[in-house]
């Protein structure tokens, strides 16, 4: 099984190893593999359709022959040295790469980390022709005044990354306008560096300082399904069209019982907005159906800015009228103009949880 479609539970202590895994899609597992060299456990999930006789949840235990170093799903690291490693953290240390000449890789970096969902689109230039080398960006869209300081602190994050990811990269600029003012941001490797708290050039192929790095960026959005499940989620950030400044939320529903109602709540600091929705003549949703939601300014009790930290959490509702939390929840930065996408999954006597 892909890892897109599987959410995961994982202890490790010395040799041993215990997982618990559920399907988020239709699928039911038919078995847990593993494969061990050199204190590396490489986990592989077999599925086959659901049924009966093979449910979409599943566990094993496994005894290395020595020491646990790192444990993998598929292609996807989970765990290495005594942490969990997210998804965004394994995505980009998959992409790390030695040199900042070679754009198509920068453009992988650029990818997993979902760039242009929060800058809109923008040119590329590289300084490669003598140190300090040097990546500029210059950004398309005209920000407003009100976005400006959110904008240069989102920014700032994107070039610590990079410069912990581009093994040579020496220097990150922006080129964007504010109101239609030009402006300029820079931000160097010992910039970096005095941010993670260590020599950056030392972090991109190191996967437990890699992980320390994301965390405390913020960008690793991380849902906990409870007890049972830990969700691998991220939340998909699409850029939208700047005419339609809302944001919009869009719940695709995976669960394997029937909902008959939704209700998400956004919370940013003290103010909420809520929206509930239900299928019309009281149906129940469709496995793979979308449901949108949209809020609009009024919606929340407050203004809310863009960049404001914001907390999804969401509701349904059973056949009886019986209205329960979904596990997890997820941290974004509320920028208006951009859609965000959950996945919802599980079941009444599992629970349910948000996935990717």
């Amino acid at each position: 099984m892909n890892m897109e479609y599987l959410s995961y539970n994982l202890e490790v202590k010395d040799s041993e190893l215990t997982v618990a895994v559920t399907a988020t899609s239709k699928q039911g597992i038919r078995k847990i593999d593993f494969y061990e060299e050199e204190g590396i456990v490489q986990i592989g999930v077999r599925s086959v359709p659901k049924s009966f006789l093979f449910d979409n949840t599943a566990n094993d235990s496994f005894t290395a022959s020595e020491d646990i170093r790192q444990v993998w799903i598929g292609d996807r690291i989970i765990w290495a040295n005594g942490e969990m490693i997210s998804p965004l953290t394994a995505s980009l240390y998959e992409v790390y790469n030695p040199y900042v000449g070679n754009m198509p890789s920068n453009g992988k970096i650029v990818t997993v980390l979902n760039m242009a969902a929060y800058t809109g689109n923008f040119q590329n230039e590289l300084q490669t022709t003598n140190a300090p080398y040097t990546w500029k960006m210059i950004l398309e869209h005209d920000f407003s005044k009100e976005r400006e300081e959110a904008l240069q602190e989102r920014l700032k994050i994107y070039s610590y990354i990079l410069l912990a990811d581009i093994g040579n990269l020496d220097e990150v600029l922006y080129e964007y306008t504010i109101d239609g003012i030009p402006k300029k941001l820079s931000v160097t490797s010992e910039q970096a560096s005095e941010y993670a708290g260590v020599d950056i050039k030392s972090v991109g192929e190191d996967i437990n300082r890699l992980e320390k790095l994301v965390r405390k960026t913020g960008l690793s959005n991380i849902v906990y399904g409870g007890v049972a499940v830990e969700s691998n989620a991220q939340v998909d950030f699409s850029f939208a069209s700047n005419t339609e400044q809302l944001p919009g939320f869009t719940v695709i529903n995976y669960a394997d019982d029937d909902i008959y109602g939704m209700e998400l709540q956004v919370k940013s600091g003290s103010t909420t907005a809520k929206q509930a929705t239900v299928e019309a003549n009281g149906n129940p949703y469709v496995q793979g159906q979308s449901i949108e939601f949209q809020m609009l300014p009024e919606d929340f009790e407050k203004k809310i800015k863009d960049g404001d930290q914001g907390r999804m959490e969401l509701w349904i509702t059973d056949q009886n009228g019986k209205k329960s939390k979904v596990q997890g929840e997820v941290n974004v930065d509320i920028i208006w103009g951009t859609q965000y996408r959950l996945n919802l999954s599980g079941n009444a006597e599992s629970g349910y949880f948000l996935g990717h």
